[in-house]
């Protein structure tokens, strides 16, 4: 099965109080990272979903970028564009946020097998810890049905409009059953995400390290 990458560039990043897409992240910037990330673990095309008006960083070589059709409805809509923008082209899509600069390829890849080994799944998500990945997870562009509808009832939830939906949950045993994932990344530090400047702050200057 082919697959393809989407980033969600456009959220507002309230608590970081300024645009994670272009924060500097190793000589790079965090979406450039993450674009680079599904660019090596796809065959497919990978999207950068940017809100109306939003500017984004330099992108790898490839990178497409989608516009928000609607400003300010959070994921449920990027997701949605950005599936969109991949249907016809690929038989799966890796939904990252722009926030998860240690994203490894393996896992990246583990995801997708998750979800193509289940053709009865329309989304296979990671849950570590008690909490659905749901921005670094596998999806049908199919769900982009599912989104688009529930966009139309103000449902702006996405947990709530995966949870209407076929989902294979891959907790950390699963992801590590994996020989390439267990090797590459055996603390799944892949699904950090930086919320906040502190954890921004700590996460660089670990990775400077």
């Amino acid at each position: 099965m082919r697959a393809a990458g989407v980033v969600l560039a456009g959220g507002r990043s309230s608590r970081m109080r300024q645009d994670k897409a272009a924060l500097a992240w190793g000589g790079s910037t965090l979406l450039a990272v993450v674009c680079s990330t599904l660019v090596r673990a796809v065959d497919g095309p990978v999207v950068a979903v940017r809100a109306p008006g939003q500017e984004l960083p330099g992108l790898p070589r490839g990178v497409e970028v989608v516009a928000d059709p609607a400003p300010d409805l959070g994921p449920v809509q990027g997701l949605a564009a950005g599936l969109r923008a991949v249907a016809g082209r690929a038989d799966l899509a890796f939904a990252a946020a722009t926030d998860l600069p240690m994203l490894h390829p393996a896992v990246v890849r583990a995801v997708l097998r998750g979800l193509a080994d289940r053709p009865e799944a329309d989304v296979a998500v990671p849950e570590l810890g008690g909490h659905l990945q749901l921005l670094a997870a596998a999806y049908r562009p199919a769900v982009a049905d599912a989104l688009e509808a529930a966009l139309r009832t103000d449902e702006r939830r996405l947990r709530t409009v995966v949870a209407g939906l076929s989902v294979r949950r891959l907790r950390a045993p699963d992801l590590l059953a994996d020989a390439e994932v267990a090797a590459a990344d055996p603390e799944l530090a892949s699904f950090t995400n930086l919320n906040d400047p502190g954890q921004y702050a700590r996460a660089r200057d670990a990775h400077r390290g």
